[in-house]
């Protein structure tokens, strides 16, 4: 098995606290409005997962699918807590799963920057109605430097350090930079609970060996 781990390096040690308002009201309202069945994010109070149940899926406005999930999301972008769905959401692609349905997927960005597992993404039956929602967006980014204070390759020579010190390259062969990539991050949100976003690189080193 060749030697593979992903570093993140954080490029400031400045993070702004992201909580999201006045979306209980927008929720209700979706719901009353959609009959749809949300799962809430405890921590936040977005919508963490939509739901629409079997023969109640919802018939949204748009010639492609791609249409009707932005159309979707600037009907209802305040459960999101979405400010701007043009600035901060991109089409990636249209997907098909295991049974032929479709989703589109719908990856967010913060002035250019990709975000770390923002992404959303929209399931739409054989009929191109919407059967479901699932993903992340990460709320609050608003008063983060998207300039990084230290470049991509200072970033390769801490990464490469990190995997020297800690012992990883087991082999002792040359180790190599398979990917650099600079991310809006959201610490904490592996754990459920978000406390700052912070910009960062995650670097993936290599030595085709381990």
């Amino acid at each position: 098995m060749k030697l593979y781990h992903r570093v993140l390096i954080l490029t400031l040690l400045f993070g702004f606290s992201s909580k999201a308002q006045d979306v209980k009201k927008a929720m209700d309202e979706f719901r009353k409005e959609t009959n749809a069945i949300v799962t809430v994010n405890n921590d936040n109070g977005l919508a963490d997962f939509v739901r629409f149940p079997i023969g109640n899926e919802l018939t949204v406005k748009g010639t492609t699918l791609q249409q009707k999930s932005f159309t979707f999301l600037q009907d209802y972008k305040a459960i999101y807590n979405i400010q701007s769905v043009e600035q901060t959401l991109n089409f990636d692609k249209v997907h098909s799963d295991n049974y032929g349905l479709k989703y589109v997927v719908l990856n967010q960005s913060y002035k250019g920057v990709p975000v770390f597992d923002g992404q959303l993404r929209f399931h739409f039956n054989a009929n191109q109605k919407l059967t479901a929602i699932n993903g992340n967006y990460i709320s609050g980014i608003s008063k983060l430097n998207q300039v990084p204070t230290i470049s991509s390759t200072q970033a390769n020579a801490v990464a490469l350090n990190i995997i020297r010190e800690q012992g990883l390259n087991g082999s002792g062969q040359p180790l190599l930079i398979y990917s650099n990539n600079l991310y809006v991050f959201a610490k904490g949100l592996i754990q459920g609970h978000i406390t700052s976003n912070h910009l960062v690189y995650e670097v993936e080193v290599i030595n085709k060996v381990d």
